[in-house]
């Protein structure tokens, strides 16, 4: 009889952490980030949460498209660079992520590119 009711404490000890966790900001509410390259040519793209570090890269032929699961909603600071000349930038903004969000990057004139809010497509599982 004892075990049983270490058991149920146990259990609701478990039970109680859960409701905790989900209670904190940030916590469930991860966002979807993407972006397809509508522009022609290969670019590099750079994705930080913090201006002042350098975020994780990554090519995007054309015509692919990147998903990102955000942890938290934020803000993503975005650079967008020539694959065959890293020094030239097309795209340098910050980009708000407070929910699910896609753009389609398209040019904007000589040099530069810009980001079209496009339907988010379904979440990846």
């Amino acid at each position: 009889m004892g075990e049983k009711v270490l058991s149920l404490r146990g259990w609701k000890s478990a039970a109680l952490s859960l409701i905790v966790i989900a209670g904190l900001p940030g916590v469930g509410r991860a966002v979807w980030f993407g972006l397809r390259n509508d522009v022609g040519v290969p670019v590099v793209v750079y994705s930080a949460s913090d201006p002042l570090k350098p975020g994780k890269s990554f090519i995007l032929n054309p015509g692919e498209m990147s998903m990102d699961g955000l942890v938290r909603p934020g803000t993503r600071f975005i650079t967008i660079r020539d694959r065959k000349n890293p020094k030239r930038v097309y795209f340098q903004s910050s980009v708000p992520c407070v929910r699910d969000a896609f753009y389609s990057l398209q040019p904007d004139g000589p040099g530069r590119i810009k980001l079209v809010p496009m339907k988010v497509p379904p979440r990846p599982r």
